[in-house]
Formats: structure tokens, C-alpha cells, sequence
């Protein structure tokens, strides 16, 4: 049993995929008593433990519910960082549900954290200083959880997006440096990649999905960032030319560079 004065510290809960487990980040600014952590319920010891002292962000499970991730925010975070910015960010840590260990710890400041389908990898976006020492650059990561190699995928002034394209690739959204977006396909083993599109006519691109049957990256087209834009759903795969789904009427030039 695990008791807590203020509902409001509570956030983040969420079952594991296999419904074996479930989580919550317990938040206490001034931590009378020393509860801050990520904590973890599990059906089989039927109790709360600990699996993560100090403040966290971000948990997120693996596929097959084996690992649990976060964002741990117990180290030095630069005051220099957007107010938003510094809630958002942290130590890349993945916690195996067997032992409540952590078995990887990597990144300083980052975000986004999805595993790899089958759980083995973990990608990441990792906020970087640029030329002028200011945390303006976001650099995509992906780490081993095995190994804890950590490979870097691309670097870019805007924050990117990305889905896994399978275990080995990701199909990630980046912008040029006037803004306009590609879709791009990297193979993490050959460590190279492949633009799929791109589209000066769009504000920007949300990958959704990767079909591994057909080789095929679904993504979203969003004509305005601030909300009110309309919105495009697209198809593509390496060789190919974009194809829109929806809406099917009028006509939208989307070329390929």
C-alpha cells in the first residue's frame, strides 16, 4: 500500500502492454518524506515498489512489457533551458521489470523516449549546445539496451519525429533551415538513410506508422503549425512517389528530393 496526501502528486499511471504491471510518478516538490520517485505495481507481489528515486518524467513501457523507461531529472539540468523544456528532459533510464534494476543509462537531456518493437533499443532526442552554446539543436539517438551502445541518427535546429520502421530503421521528420519538412528512412546497421519526401507547401510532418508488409511509412501533412491548418494523410516508401489518402479530392503537389 502506498499512501499519498495529494492526489496531485500523482501522474504519468499506465499499465504495461501485458497488463502485468502498472506504474505512476509520485511528484513532491518540497519531498517531506522522501516519496519522489517512479514507482512500479506489480500483480504478482501484489505491492508498490520504488523502481526510481528523485523526480522523473516521460515512462514509457516496451512492447512485451519487459522494461520500463524514463526520463530521470535527478542530475544538473542547465537553468539556461526553456522553463518547458526543463520539465521535459533528462537521464534516459530503462528499469527491468523482473528486478526493478536499471540495466541502461545514457543521454543527458532527453526526450521522446519509444522502444524498438521488440524491445531491445530505445530511440531518444537529445538536446544538444550549438555553435553558440546554446541548446538550440536536437540530435536523434538510438541506444542498445543489451550492449549500451548508443548510435546517433541525425541532427537538426528542430525538434524531429520519428516511429520505428521495424527493429533495424526509423523513418524521422526533420526540417531544413527554413523550415520546410522531409521524411527521411534510416537503416540503423548500414548507419545510412534515404529521404523519402518532402514539401515546401506543408508546415510540417507527423510520421504515424510503418507497414513492414509493404515496406510503407504513413505520415500526416499539417498546413499550419498553430492549430487551425488542415490536415493530410500520405503513404510512402523508398523508390516510390507519395501517395495521399485522405481527404482523395483536388490535388496536392508533393515532389520528391
Amino acid at each position: 500500500r502506498l499512501t499519498i496526501s495529494d492526489p496531485q502528486m500523482i501522474s504519468s499511471a499506465g499499465w504495461s502492454p501485458n497488463c502485468q504491471a502498472c506504474c505512476a510518478v509520485i511528484s513532491a516538490p518540497s519531498d517531506p518524506h522522501g516519496k519522489s520517485g517512479l514507482y512500479v505495481f506489480r500483480l504478482k507481489d501484489r505491492k508498490f515498489r520504488r523502481a526510481m528515486r528523485g523526480p522523473v518524467t516521460e515512462p514509457v513501457w516496451s512492447g512485451d512489457g519487459r522494461y520500463l523507461a524514463c526520463a530521470w531529472q535527478g542530475g544538473a539540468i542547465p537553468k539556461s533551458l526553456p522553463a518547458g523544456a526543463q520539465m521535459q528532459v533528462g537521464v534516459v533510464r530503462v528499469i527491468d521489470l523482473a528486478s526493478l534494476r536499471q540495466v541502461l543509462s545514457t543521454g543527458k537531456l532527453a526526450r521522446d523516449i519509444i522502444f524498438s518493437p521488440d524491445g531491445r533499443k530505445v530511440v531518444f532526442t537529445e538536446l544538444v549546445r550549438d555553435e553558440y552554446g546554446d541548446f538550440e539543436t536536437y540530435e536523434v539517438r538510438v541506444a542498445d539496451i543489451t550492449s549500451g551502445r548508443v548510435q546517433s541518427i541525425t541532427t537538426n535546429r528542430r525538434r524531429p519525429g520519428y516511429v520505428w520502421a521495424g527493429n533495424g530503421g526509423l523513418a524521422v521528420v526533420t526540417k531544413d533551415r527554413y523550415g520546410v519538412p522531409s521524411i527521411s528512412l534510416a537503416d540503423l546497421s548500414a548507419r545510412k538513410s534515404a529521404r523519402l519526401a518532402s514539401n515546401r507547401e506543408y508546415a510540417d510532418f507527423v510520421p504515424l506508422a510503418y507497414v513492414p508488409s509493404r515496406n510503407l511509412v504513413v505520415y500526416k501533412t499539417v498546413s499550419d503549425t498553430s492549430g487551425n491548418g488542415t490536415e493530410e494523410l500520405w503513404t510512402v516508401k523508398p523508390g516510390g512517389a507519395p501517395v495521399r489518402l485522405f481527404p482523395r479530392v483536388g490535388e496536392v503537389r508533393h515532389a520528391k528530393r
